[in-house]
């Protein structure tokens, strides 16, 4: 009886930590492709792309007949909304980054403990 509670509980363990590292796994592999969709974004892209906010500043601005625009204030308003437009680009990216990179570190971390582990209980 004493054996089969120590097997059942070996059982356990032994899902348990390949559970959790099977999870780092996947944290890692997420942010690898987070890392990756990033570097694409930055590198090869004119711009980083903040998906559908992109367009938030593409209104029509009101035009007189002879080509000027009819409200200056609406053109220092989409002047402003593009200088907002370039900062939240500039701290998604680094959001991403960092995202990215806590992904790929937790996951790491997680993993390698608990392989470790696992290896452990079969020696």
């Amino acid at each position: 009886m004493a054996d089969q509670k120590k097997t059942f509980a070996d059982t356990i363990r032994v899902i348990y930590f390949y559970f959790f590292a099977g999870l780092g796994l996947i944290l890692f592999i997420i942010g690898f492709f987070q890392l990756s969709n990033w570097g694409v974004r930055s590198f090869l892209l004119p711009k980083y792309s903040l998906d559908f906010e992109d367009s938030r500043c593409d209104y029509t601005i009101p035009v007189k007949p002879d080509g000027t625009p009819a409200n200056s204030l609406a053109e220092s308003e989409r002047q402003k909304c593009l200088a907002s437009l370039e900062n939240q680009r500039k701290i998604k990216q680094v959001t991403d980054l960092a995202q990215a990179l806590t992904f790929i570190l937790v996951g790491g971390v997680v993993f390698i403990f608990h392989f470790r582990k696992t290896n452990l209980l079969h020696k």
